[in-house]
């Protein structure tokens, strides 16, 4: 050893004060706050990018079971920044949602701002669940294996009511292919099986905790016991139901779905509609030909329409403004248009010689004006109108544009010359005392709406035995938007217990059992006919006569958590 001379041991470092410790500190800690937020936004686009993939295209669905957990992760973790990772969600559920429903876009030109804004309106529900997750762990010590499905739960509900509502792409949207935990959805509809993912990946986050903890093996096996009896519960349920089928298959009527491809466009090309029309005549009487004993044949929404809508006209009957005609002209019209639609309808049963149930326009003129529907119409085998549909819950921007019917100079920025009509009431057809229940395009898509129809005809003992959803999804050009619109099909037969065909413009037209399997499926933009046989359905589901309680009870925890914290913290702060 050498030893240490007077010079060294001056030189030597002296010990730290405590306020030295405390600046070094300091000048740390800007750099570990920008490394959490660094791990926080990896973990937020972790979450984002694996639940897109659990959607189609990609359609991955078991990563529907480990996405949430980097949004899980920033629930949990206490260091927090009340506004910074807030605007770090926003901005990854707005880059999220916008890739997801990129097929809004596809209509027409003016789409491209409705996508916009309907992404950065969806944006903000991520923000939402994670801090209402968070108040309730942290402030109100709810465990985040309950906190965080109930909060998901909850905004789902919140996200398909409020502003017309966006019930598409919900979390358990992604589970059509695992049937036996689908069937959840016959007791608390889809948001319940969203429930369980959110409540699975809660348990699997627990133990990818970097504290290797006994008790952190706690809520996954709360968590797997869970998942497994509601698959063993769904696997009975779905052979109670095909039991049940297989007892009537003797009293079955044969139905046929008619597919055709006719892409919407804006082009003024009249000659595409009416070869649209000619086409689905092409393919309904090859689908007579081919099956004779076919009971009833089935158009999607519009096909019907070709250029001319059905009219019928109430005296006296306002000329509509948009009618640019002499009074003398109009009447004339008021004529002969409603003769030609009897004798369009007359003409196309006697060449299928089949009764029909089609998608069509039709409009009514009487002493107010115009009235413009969305409807499904029964034509019996004797060319005559026996019920009519008219569509309840028109689309947003597609059918009719907020405020459009006291400023109509709105509608001179879109393709459609005016708002839609709502119906006002459900209606059945029936078919050799098989009652079919038609719902038209995105009504499919609103599970409380399809519901409530159901429970109104079943008051008016006319329940409904099958239920039957009539689309025109060549608005989106055989995008991943056909995919998602099926799969909320599966969840409404699932729910109400009864089968559901789809009769599809470029797809996809389906046949669907009352536990979701898809029977049949029609191609993506392609021709397709498809034959389903369909008996009298008895039963009904819990769904079906409790309907979204258990997502409203989540959704009333969810915001009376959000408005305990405010206030607490708000109480806080002036103390």
């Amino acid at each position: 050893m050498v030893a240490q001379t007077p010079e060294m041991k001056r030189t030597r470092p002296l010990p730290r004060t405590d306020a030295q410790r405390t600046d070094s500190a300091a000048a740390m800690a800007p750099t570990r706050s920008q490394s959490w937020r660094s791990h926080q936004t990896a973990w937020a686009l972790f979450s984002a990018v694996a639940l897109y993939a659990a959607f189609p295209p990609l359609n991955l669905w078991p990563l529907a079971f480990v996405a949430p957990i980097g949004w899980l992760k920033l629930i949990r973790q206490r260091e927090w920044s009340m506004a910074k990772p807030y605007r770090m969600l926003y901005v990854v559920g707005f880059l999220h949602w916008l890739v997801l429903i990129q097929w809004v876009r596809l209509p027409h030109w003016s789409t491209y701002f409705g996508w916009v804004l309907l992404s950065a309106y969806l944006s903000a529900y991520l923000p939402l669940f994670v801090g209402s997750a968070r108040c309730l762990v942290h402030r109100w010590h709810v465990p985040i294996i309950l906190a965080a499905p109930i909060c998901w739960t909850g905004l789902e509900l919140l996200r398909s009511r409020l502003f017309s509502g966006f019930a598409l792409a919900l979390l358990g949207h992604t589970q059509i292919h695992f049937l036996s935990l689908a069937q959840v959805a016959s007791v608390c509809g889809a948001y319940g099986v969203g429930f369980v993912l959110m409540f699975t990946a809660a348990g699997l986050e627990a133990v990818c905790r970097s504290q290797r903890q006994t008790q952190n093996w706690r809520p996954f096996s709360v968590a797997a016991f869970l998942l497994a009896a509601v698959i063993l519960a769904g696997m009975h349920g779905q052979q109670q139901l095909s039991e049940q089928a297989a007892k009537q298959t003797d009293q079955s009527v044969q139905i046929a779905l008619v597919q055709g491809v006719f892409d919407t466009q804006f082009d003024g090309d009249l000659d595409r509609p009416k070869q649209a029309f000619q086409d689905y005549l092409r393919l309904s009487q090859t689908a007579v030909g081919q099956h004779p004993d076919v009971d009833l044949v089935i158009w999607p929404e519009s096909m019907f329409t070709g250029i001319d809508p059905i009219l019928t006209v109430t005296q006296p009957a306002a000329q509509p403004l948009d009618w640019d005609v002499t009074p003398d002209e109009f009447q004339k019209l008021l004529q002969i248009l409603p003769a030609r639609s009897q004798q369009k309808v007359k003409y196309v049963q006697s060449v299928i010689d089949r009764p029909l149930l089609v998608g069509t326009a039709w409009n009514h003129v009487g002493p107010e004006g115009e009235e413009r529907y969305n409807s499904a119409v029964h034509i019996d085998s004797q060319g005559q109108i026996a019920q009519r549909y008219d569509k309840m819950h028109p689309v947003m921007f597609g059918e009719y544009i907020p405020f459009g019917s006291h400023l109509p100079w709105l509608y001179r920025f879109t393709p459609m010359p005016g708002g839609l009509t709502p119906g006002q009431a459900p209606a059945t057809v029936d078919v050799q005392h098989v009652k079919l229940a038609p719902n038209i395009c995105f009504e499919n898509t609103v599970p409380h709406l399809i519901r409530r129809q159901f429970n109104q005809l079943r008051q008016q003992d006319e329940t409904p035995d099958v239920l039957v959803t009539l689309t025109n999804d060549g608005w989106f050009w055989g995008s991943s938007l056909l995919d998602i619109h099926l799969a909320c099909g599966v969840y409404r037969a699932i729910e109400l217990g009864r089968p559901l065909l789809i009769a599809a413009n470029t797809g996809f037209s389906a046949w669907i059992a009352a536990d979701g399997t898809i029977l049949q499926q029609g191609p993506r933009r392609q021709e397709g006919i498809l034959i389903a046989e369909c008996n009298p359905t008895a039963g009904t589901t819990i769904y079906s006569a409790i309907g979204d309680l258990p997502a409203f009870l989540c959704l009333v925890i969810t915001l009376g958590s959000l408005a305990g914290g405010t206030i607490r913290s708000r109480a806080q702060k002036a103390a």
